[in-house]
């Protein structure tokens, strides 16, 4: 089978790099052919408007702006099966006109793949044909932690996180900021922040913490494997803060899996797909107030046993359950009907 995706960005771009790239390398193996295309600029709808036409099956990534439905209208008028994958709220303001232009391609489409349940309960009203499909983890790429190594440095818990600091500044403040400094004042612990993006948010909340261990880096190399490895493995606690709102509310989880393939354990607010991915008390917490945010990450400062014994069990079940090649399996069936549906 011929598959084109239309993809929001390169694999510069998370959700290109995870939804697009790395299922696409499974989906070959698997014996399709794939073209991946990303939307830079206006030119490139010309250029996807040609592969179209030699392609059986169109996925647009993450792409459902104006001239989307126009493609995905071509397509369809060719005999050509297309599909949406979505992992985010469709629009950040719920501005209405990207609303509708979103659902007028998930009504048009052969089937959705919908990387939480409230995406996929959305999307089911407009297409019954919507599947569950979460974003999943080139386990090649991230190595099971070595037992803990805190007295390498110097005796210090490393609390990590990682991720677009750009958009991420406000819920890392307002959750971990009275959480961070009651354990400074008890604990040697480790801040360290992969992906501030030159946010001041973060670093001045940060950085101002009496007694914490404050490591911002801006940016890194996101389509090199082992450099994101190589910052993962800097992690004993793997943190995702989260604020309950609308938009988080779509979130799809792919952070709680990164630390949870690093064999860290997670830490997470009790938001969106983190609560199908973090079993509480076996893989990690899910927590809701600052005190719990303390009580959790207390009980993993001070047990390394317990930090390794959640963070192997968050592996086995990345592997078990959400490695790409498992995906891309549950994808494939799909595009040739053998899939069951959802209910």
């Amino acid at each position: 089978m011929r598959i084109l995706y239309s993809l929001a960005g390169t694999s510069l771009k998370a959700s290109s790099r995870v939804r697009g790239y790395w299922v696409a390398e499974e989906l070959i193996r698997l014996g399709h052919v794939c073209t991946l295309m990303p939307q830079l600029k206006r030119s490139d709808i010309i250029k996807l408007a040609r592969e179209i036409i030699r392609h059986d099956v169109i996925i647009f990534q993450k792409t459902y702006g104006r001239y989307d439905n126009y493609l995905q209208s071509f397509a369809i008028a060719l005999g050509k099966a297309t599909y949406v994958d979505i992992d985010d709220a469709p629009s950040l303001n719920n501005d209405t006109r990207t609303l509708r232009r979103f659902e007028m391609m998930v009504e048009k489409s052969n089937a959705i793949f919908a990387g939480s349940q409230m995406l996929l309960d959305y999307t089911k009203k407009y297409n019954i044909n919507s599947h569950k499909i979460p974003s999943s983890i080139k386990l090649c790429n991230y190595k099971g932690k070595e037992p803990s190594t805190e007295a390498e440095r110097g005796g210090k818990v490393c609390l990590g996180w990682i991720g677009n600091g750009a958009h991420y500044g406000i819920d890392l403040k307002t959750i971990l900021q009275a959480p961070l400094e009651a354990l400074s004042k008890s604990h040697q612990i480790k801040l360290k922040i992969v992906g501030v993006c030159e946010n001041p948010v973060i670093n001045n909340t940060f950085s101002n913490i009496a007694g914490l261990d404050y490591e911002g880096i801006d940016t890194i190399e996101w389509a090199n494997s082992v450099a994101v490895a190589e910052h993962l493995k800097s992690f004993d606690i793997g943190l995702y803060p989260l604020i309950q709102n609308s938009f988080n509310s779509f979130k799809c989880g792919f952070k709680a899996l990164e630390y949870m393939a690093s064999g860290q354990p997670v830490v997470s607010s009790d938001v969106a797909m983190n609560r199908d991915i973090v079993i509480n008390n076996k893989n990690g917490y899910l927590v809701n107030s600052s005190a719990e945010w303390i009580r959790a990450l207390e009980e993993l400062i001070y047990s390394a046993e317990l930090r390794n014994q959640m963070g192997i069990a968050g592996r086995k079940l990345v592997e078990s359950k959400y490695s790409t090649e498992a995906i891309a399996k549950n994808i494939s069936d799909i595009l040739t009907n053998r899939h069951t549906l959802d209910h």
